[in-house]
């Protein structure tokens, strides 16, 4: 019998993990025996951000279903002691001076903002730690998987994207998969130094996809790569009581309706919405987020909620309004009517790409026409799942086919 095994490598440039049950794991290990296939994965870093985390466990769980073994791994940012001694002065300065609520001098705030997330990230993945590049397990891959998420937008790659196209692989025998990857937008965000390289380190890769209609044009156009394909987000690849496990044990807080309005950036043209919708449905909303982003908040109100509580929100919920790409996969795999705000800040052709494949485009609304008709009608849930079945089996195919010796 032929084991597989394989490695889910976390680049991450803002925080360690503190008491990571699994620092004791090794890297770089010698294949123990024939047979054995090792495949990495390498994605965005995962925080709060809900989505981003449940890509990447769904991802790992697909893989298991597979004959896999996943193991995260996690490179830890390195914090000069300059850099310690400046943030400690200003703590110091905020808790005394400034008599600001909540300021933990000794405790890393970002540490204590994500405790949550943090808690189900060491709970549910095999996590790595290297204070140093990848280089230390390429030799023992015999495959790397690049996605999902926008790994390819500069913006988030931290001045790293050639990793996200597996420069530091060059002159190593193993296979290069991108997996829905991502650009996030629809137009061309590369300089000039950044197209030669993407374009280069492409023609390594043994097998590509996007996760955006709009991404088979970039990689051809942009970059010069007319292979590329079409494959869904990673949590497509799972089914409904698949994410159920991850929250059968939890109770449903006192504050939730069922109306979930979850919004990552709120103004007056999206609460206005919300209060039209909730008018309309006779039901007061709630969210489950936090003020993680805003300095200012008290430590308290900056804690992100569990990711469990988030998934429940979702399931409890009748109606789900929102401006995020994952709100609104998941108001899908969870068969809820939905509402989408369009966001242009945080990239509309993921989202659009998303709806068009659905045919859902008209849940999605302008949040800058404060005239349109709001969308009530309940949706064809027979007619999408058979649609998510297909993307689930094409997935699967792509990640199964490519990784085959």
């Amino acid at each position: 019998m032929v084991l597989h095994g394989s490695v889910l490598l976390w680049f991450d440039q803002e925080y360690a993990y503190a008491g990571c049950p699994n620092d004791n794991v090794k890297i770089g290990t010698k294949k123990t025996s024939i047979g054995i296939m090792k495949v990495g994965i390498l994605t965005l870093p995962l925080g709060h951000n809900y989505g981003g985390i449940l890509q990447a466990w769904a991802l790992q769980q697909t893989l298991k279903t597979l004959g896999y073994d996943v193991v995260l791994l996690h490179r830890k940012h390195k914090v000069s002691l300059s850099e310690n001694f400046n943030l400690f002065l200003r703590r110091l300065y905020a808790k005394w001076i400034k008599k600001k609520a909540g300021v933990e001098i000794f405790r890393c705030e970002k540490n204590v903002t994500i405790k949550n997330t943090t808690r189900f990230i060491n709970r549910n993945f095999r996590i790595v730690t290297t204070n140093d590049s990848y280089k230390k397990v390429i030799d023992d891959l015999d495959a790397i998987i690049v996605g999902s998420d926008q790994v390819w937008r500069p913006i988030y790659a931290d001045g790293h994207l050639d990793d996200f196209f597996l420069k530091f692989t060059e002159g190593k025998k193993l296979k290069r998969i991108g997996y829905a990857a991502s650009f996030g937008v629809d137009y061309p965000e590369y300089d000039s130094d950044e197209k030669s390289m993407a374009s280069a380190l492409l023609k390594n890769f043994d097998a590509v996809s996007v996760r955006e209609k709009s991404g088979l044009t970039l990689c051809s156009n942009m970059l010069g790569f007319a292979n590329a394909e079409l494959m869904p987000d990673p949590t497509l690849l799972l089914d409904i009581d698949d994410y159920r496990q991850i929250y059968k044990k939890c109770e449903c807080p006192d504050y939730f309706t069922k109306l979930f309005a979850y919004i990552l950036d709120p103004n007056d043209n999206t609460r206005e919405i919300v209060d039209k919708i909730s008018g309309a449905m006779g039901q007061k909303p709630f969210t489950v987020h936090s003020k993680i982003d805003d300095l200012k908040a008290p430590l308290i109100e900056r804690i992100h909620p569990p990711l469990e509580h988030w998934l429940l929100a979702i399931a409890n919920s009748d109606f789900i309004i929102t401006d995020s790409f994952h709100g609104c996969v998941f108001s899908i795999i969870f068969n809820k009517d939905f509402i989408v705000l369009g966001n242009k800040e945080r990239g509309m052709a993921r989202i659009r790409s998303l709806l068009n494949t659905f045919g859902l485009e008209d849940r999605m609304m302008d949040i800058n026409d404060r005239y349109q008709d709001i969308n009530y009608s309940h949706l064809d849930w027979q007619r999408i799942n058979k649609i998510k079945s297909n993307l689930k089996h094409g997935g699967r195919k792509f990640l199964s086919d490519n990784l085959k010796d």
